[in-house]
């Protein structure tokens, strides 16, 4: 079985090759792509999912502590009305059935970080593209307004490390089944306009805290 690549620093000239030198701000994305705008600043590019962007982002960590990580990307919309440019203040996973692992455990699994921006935007991350319009209003249903695929494993690893953590996210798409020429169509604007945002960031982010989705 091939290996997975390793998750990698770039930027344009001077992109340094491990977690050192990277200074205050750790940028991280999931593809290139998404950050093709962010010129002559280092992005820690995962690739896409939990597990690569928790692995990423882990290593990451272990070699140097930023004062702050943010994560930056596209993602579908589930409801009317976002579009653009949205500063995330709360992640969940759609994809765990918590309710199984307590009723079967005993124990509830960690189901929605708040970022404490202040938005109240929600993303929901899961390991799959959103094509279908069903699927879109479950996770709606979820009280997420977002979906991508690695807000919330970034989030989670900046709470165990104690690193506050900020989220924004491109519309991109509506996560339906026009995905792929949406999401095409707009990456490349969406790189611009989370570059234009990233110039001056929200002050004194905090980490990440864990609460019941419901309470």
């Amino acid at each position: 079985m091939p290996s997975t690549p390793a998750p990698r620093h770039r930027s344009v000239g001077t992109g340094p090759p491990d977690g050192h030198g990277l200074g205050p701000v750790l940028f991280v994305a999931a593809l290139a792509v998404e950050v093709a705008a962010f010129e002559d600043v280092p992005v820690l590019v995962t690739g896409c999912g939990k597990l690569n962007a928790a692995v990423g982002l882990s290593r990451a960590l272990s070699a140097h502590r930023p004062d702050v990580v943010v994560n930056v990307g596209t993602a579908g919309a589930l409801l009317d009305g976002y579009e653009g440019l949205q500063l995330v203040g709360g992640c969940i996973q759609h994809d765990l059935d918590a309710l199984s692992l307590e009723q079967l455990t005993g124990e509830r699994p960690t189901e929605r970080l708040d970022l404490g921006t202040g938005s109240g935007t929600v993303v929901a991350t899961g390991d799959r593209v959103v094509t279908e319009a069903a699927e879109g209003r479950r996770i709606a249903g979820l009280g997420a307004h977002l979906v991508d695929m690695e807000a919330f494993a970034l989030a989670r690893v900046c709470a165990a490390f104690d690193v506050p953590f900020l989220c924004a996210k491109y519309v991109s798409d509506r996560a339906d089944d026009d995905v792929a020429a949406s999401w095409t169509a707009s990456v490349h604007r969406a790189s611009e306009a989370l570059f234009a945002w990233s110039r001056d960031l929200p002050a004194d982010p905090p980490v990440p805290a864990s609460r019941p989705l419901t309470s």
